[in-house]
């Protein structure tokens, strides 16, 4: 994913173009996505590393209680 940023901000940088408006849009887009996916993961695998979340846990089988 990060491989149209990267590649945008080398033609910027190496080829003196200028980027469209769109293009750092885009840009911009795709970096707080991955930032906020990283993020997400980041607190899910804490969340599991200090014990499951009663929220993640499988209902108990109440079956044989009847």
């Amino acid at each position: 994913m990060l491989e149209v940023v990267v590649g945008t901000l080398l033609a910027w940088w190496i080829l003196a173009e200028q980027p469209a408006p769109m293009a750092m849009v885009g840009g911009v887009l795709v970096l707080g996505t991955l930032f906020a996916k990283g993020l997400y993961e980041r607190r899910l695998e804490l969340r599991l590393r200090a014990g499951v979340d009663p929220a993640l846990r499988a209902p108990a089988d109440r079956s044989s209680a009847l």
